[in-house]
């Protein structure tokens, strides 16, 4: 099996082409389709394939915004759709998201919607559209987009670890792991990057900036090990070849140290404190966001006290419930066992994970691995629920 980054030569431009042919013939039986645009990876031309006996076979998701009024109305239509063209085309995921066209204009300065303006191509309607969002400059960037880019595929792992540790995976299983893994890598290297100031839509020029911090000394809290992983990350994800010998969990363990050590220097930037102990910089986390309630401050001290006297840990009193999802990530992936195993840590994310209605059952502690397993469970569905 060989694989390639995509438009290097015309069969992936073919299989491209009927695919998007395909989802804009099925979108257009939606009433109010005012526009199509293409995002994500094959919208800045870096989505990848692999060639499979002839076969050629997309390893990225396909990623289409749908200008349309009726957004609301379509939700449901739009998810039967999605699922629907990913199984036809055989790929994980087709998203199909709804955006009013008069939003354009005043979009907030996020990743997401940095990389729709400079790294999208629109397929259908108006052509002009992504002129109307404003000009945003990388250096603007809020460093809890970089922040929240980890938590995310801290996320992705999760839920990408889902086979049990022992079993024989399938092709697909493996390429939808490895793709996890490849993500998360690349999310390290990108948030570095977004931390500097120099973020950019693509990923080839991204790269290229992480070296260039790499050979400035930019980078010397990571090791040379680290810098390796990384790099070698965005090599896979722009020109991803298939190699079944490698040990996934490995990989993982390989991985999660530098994880570790990025995680807490961005997260210590972005909260103004540092600790290299894990739990103390996610309690420092949650008690830097925002209180979402609206309750008077009077109100507020009362309610703390009531919890305190009742052995409530201070990191769950008047916290945001998606605050707190975010932060059962890092202290339920960074425990995995094939790394390390802190019973400190896990025994926060279970509190946490109890406070949003995701509790961790006796029989669900017998080991290391059923623990963390339960865990990866209720800390990636409440991600799936509150975050995604």
């Amino acid at each position: 099996m060989s694989s390639m980054s995509s438009f290097e030569n015309v069969r992936l431009k073919d299989r491209l082409e009927k695919d998007i042919e395909r989802i804009i013939s099925r979108v257009k039986e939606l009433d109010g389709i005012e526009g199509i645009i293409l995002t994500g990876s094959y919208g800045r031309d870096e989505g990848s394939y692999s060639v499979k006996g002839g076969r050629v076979q997309p390893l990225n998701d396909y990623d289409l915004i749908l200008v349309t009024k009726n957004g609301d109305s379509i939700v449901e239509q739009l998810r039967e759709i999605s699922d629907d063209l990913a199984q036809e085309l055989g790929i994980d995921f087709v998203d199909l998201a709804p955006m009013h066209p008069d939003y354009f204009a005043s979009v907030p300065l996020t990743i997401y919607y940095y990389e729709l303006k400079h790294g999208s191509r629109v397929l259908e309607g108006d052509k002009s559209i992504l002129d109307r969002m404003p000009c945003f400059r990388p250096e603007n960037i809020p460093l809890w987009e970089g922040v929240r880019l980890l938590f995310n595929r801290m996320a992705g792992l999760l839920g990408g670890f889902l086979q049990e540790r022992r079993r024989s995976l399938s092709e697909q299983e493996y390429l939808y792991m490895r793709n996890q893994l490849v993500k998360a890598g690349v999310a390290c290297g990108d948030a570095l990057v977004l931390s500097y100031g120099k973020y950019h839509h693509l990923y080839r020029h991204r790269r290229q900036v992480f070296g260039q911090l790499v050979e400035e000394g930019t980078l010397e809290f990571l090791p040379k090990e680290g810098q390796r992983l990384l790099d070698e990350s965005y090599d896979h994800k722009l020109k991803p070849v298939a190699n079944y010998d490698r040990d996934l969990w490995q990989w993982l363990a390989e991985l999660l140290p530098h994880y570790r050590s990025i995680f807490l220097h961005l997260l210590g930037a972005y909260t103004n404190t540092h600790s290299e102990q894990l739990w103390q910089a996610v309690e420092a986390f949650l008690l830097f966001q925002p209180i979402p309630s609206e309750d008077s401050i009077r109100t507020k001290m009362k309610r703390w006290g009531r919890a305190l006297t009742q052995g409530k840990p201070s990191y769950l009193i008047d916290t945001a419930p998606k605050d707190r999802a975010y932060a059962a990530l890092p202290l339920v992936l960074l425990n995995c066992p094939v790394f390390r195993f802190e019973p400190t840590e896990t025994n926060k994310a279970q509190d946490i994970l109890r406070s949003l209605s995701f509790p961790i059952s006796p029989a669900q502690r017998d080991d290391r691995w059923s623990l963390w397993e339960a865990l990866r469970r209720g800390s990636f569905d409440a991600w799936d629920s509150l975050c995604h």
